[in-house]
């Protein structure tokens, strides 16, 4: 599957908020070092599209260098591997269970609802069953607070987001979400 604009947009915008988050800025902070107003920040780290001169200067101003890259999908998970084994090993453990069971499944799958962005790490579905699984490994809970406002959002949209993508009219007769801590 092809990564479109809108999915790319929102994991840029992801990754911004991201670093922003980590490094302590307000919205208003790196809106003036990047000479965009609070409103387009926000936006951008919601998942609007913007320029490569937005995207440009709000890397800037985290500190960050914009750095745009092909990647072949297969490889996905080698740097998810590189970046969290443990995460990616859970992942993979429940993809292939899954998988056995003759679900479809895909890791790490981004989507996006109109502002919001973000990533399944394992969604299972059966189309002739009209069942989804979605499950949220963890392995760091940080931010209690943040870790469950993501997932209750995921909860809430991944559902007919998935649906729609894998053109199932009426949605599914059964959702099921897990979160799976380590």
């Amino acid at each position: 599957m092809a990564t479109s604009s809108v999915q790319l947009a929102g994991h840029l915008g992801l990754r911004a908020r991201d670093e922003r988050k980590r490094r302590r800025l307000s919205l208003r902070e790196v809106a003036e070092r990047a000479g965009l107003s609070v409103s387009f920040v926000h936006a951008v780290e919601h998942g609007k599209p913007a320029g490569l001169a937005a995207y440009t200067a709000i890397a800037a101003a985290l500190g960050l260098e914009l750095n745009f890259d092909f990647v072949d999908p297969r490889r996905r998970t080698a740097s998810r591997s590189a970046e969290d084994p443990v995460h990616a090993a859970m992942g993979e453990a429940i993809a292939g269970r899954l998988t056995s069971f003759g679900f479809a499944v895909a890791l790490d799958d981004p989507f996006q609802h109109y502002q919001f962005a973000g990533r399944a790490d394992v969604l299972a579905w059966s189309l002739e069953r009209r069942s989804l699984l979605h499950v949220e490994d963890r392995t760091r809970f940080p931010n209690l607070q943040e870790a469950f406002g993501s997932y209750n959002v995921k909860r809430r949209y991944l559902p007919s987001v998935a649906a729609e993508r894998l053109s199932l009219r009426g949605g599914w007769d059964v959702v099921t979400h897990v979160v799976a801590a380590l």
